[in-house]
């Protein structure tokens, strides 16, 4: 990459970054000042569609930069593909409310119930293209659908998956410009339009390529447009009946932990303890590493969710620190990493440390729960 391609993605970035983060410190700037608006649901969840959209954006950042260079691993696993189609586009539809259109799935009698298949990378490109969809889409219907293009080989269904949306249609020059990802929002009114989609459908593209498939664009302008791909996928054997039909608790269903959270971030640590504490956790806090030392020396923890990044000692010294000791009750303990790092070599780096898991930043309730069940056994 040279460096005038280097200044045009920034420049792009710029732009993208700041129209969410500008919604975000807007709005909490008129619930700060109005107390007519303080704190109302519908301004809170405005609040979060922001957070979500830059978060997504920044995701999208690391992604491009993990496919381009060649370190992002696909991380097959077992599930039901209607399910995670019908959230997918459920997703949606308050949006789609929000503009009159209608969104519809269709899914094909032969497709199976469950295939092997990086699950999340599926809903990441499924999700970019819908959200296109529904943003180009002033009125009509937007349709997600997944055939079974052919038979392919034994035990590997070959499935067609499409988004296809009747909004203003791309003039078919622009098609494969479409997934450039220095494409700048300038130009017509459809080239401005194309670019807005951000980083997603370039990074889609990739990871599509990286299954093994290719992301291909059908429109015509004033009739809609039609994003699909189709890849072999392995058809997963039926989960037993005891397994599907378990609860699934998230937080809640591991009980009262004892937790030491170490985070020099005032406002990261407030709001994760108490979200915590919401789920009957028993909470203790440390603002850095030497810290979190002199805890974990002083009384037992069930788990320790270590920041990374800290003054005066951060999480990786304080983790081989613990790691290293001759209580046998402080080496055990069991230190989950808590950090916005996403490169593949950080995460090599952090788990040197003597981690027992990896959280990333922002944390997910369903993540953190899903690594805690993993951790302490559960």
């Amino acid at each position: 990459m040279n460096a005038q391609s280097v200044l045009t993605f920034l420049s792009k970035m710029n732009h993208d970054l700041r129209t969410p983060l500008t919604a975000m410190l807007n709005m909490i700037s008129l619930m700060r000042d109005d107390p007519r608006l303080h704190c109302t649901p519908e301004n809170l969840r405005l609040v979060q569609e922001a957070g979500e959209e830059l978060k997504v954006l920044l995701q999208d950042i690391i992604d491009l930069a993990k496919l381009e260079s060649g370190s992002l691993k696909l991380k097959l696993s077992s599930f039901a593909v209607r399910d995670l189609l019908n959230q997918t586009i459920a997703m949606f539809a308050r949006e789609a409310d929000r503009k009159c259109l209608q969104t519809v799935l269709a899914v094909d009698r032969g497709v199976p119930d469950r295939i092997m298949a990086d699950k999340e990378r599926l809903r990441q490109i499924l999700t970019h293209l819908i959200s296109n969809a529904v943003q180009y889409t002033e009125e009509g219907t937007i349709t997600l659908r997944a055939v079974c293009s052919e038979p392919g080989s034994p035990g590997r269904p070959r499935l067609l998956f499409s988004v296809e949306d009747t909004g203003t249609g791309i003039p078919a020059e622009l098609h494969e410009r479409l997934f450039d990802r220095f494409l700048q929002p300038e130009g017509d009114g459809l080239l401005k339009s194309a670019a807005h989609s951000g980083l997603g459908l370039a990074v889609s593209k990739r990871l599509v390529q990286l299954m093994g498939g290719d992301l291909k664009v059908r429109s015509t302008v004033g009739k809609g447009s039609t994003f699909s791909f189709d890849l072999s996928w392995g058809e997963a054997e039926p989960v037993p009946a005891e397994e599907a039909t378990r609860p699934l608790n998230g937080l809640a269903g591991l009980g009262p932990l004892r937790v030491l959270v170490v985070e020099d971030n005032f406002i990261n640590l407030l709001s994760f303890s108490q979200m915590l504490e919401r789920h009957g956790f028993q909470i203790r806090s440390a603002a850095n590493g030497k810290q979190a030392l002199d805890n974990v020396r002083e009384q037992a923890f069930d788990i320790v969710l270590m920041d990374v990044k800290m003054p005066v000692m951060d999480g990786l010294e304080a983790t081989r620190r613990i790691r290293s000791s001759t209580d046998r009750r402080v080496r055990e303990t069991k230190i989950v990493a808590l950090t916005a790092y996403a490169m593949p070599e950080d995460r090599k780096r952090i788990l040197a440390a003597g981690v027992d898991d990896i959280v990333s930043k922002p944390i997910e309730v369903d993540e953190l729960a899903s690594v805690l069940t993993r951790v302490l056994g559960g």
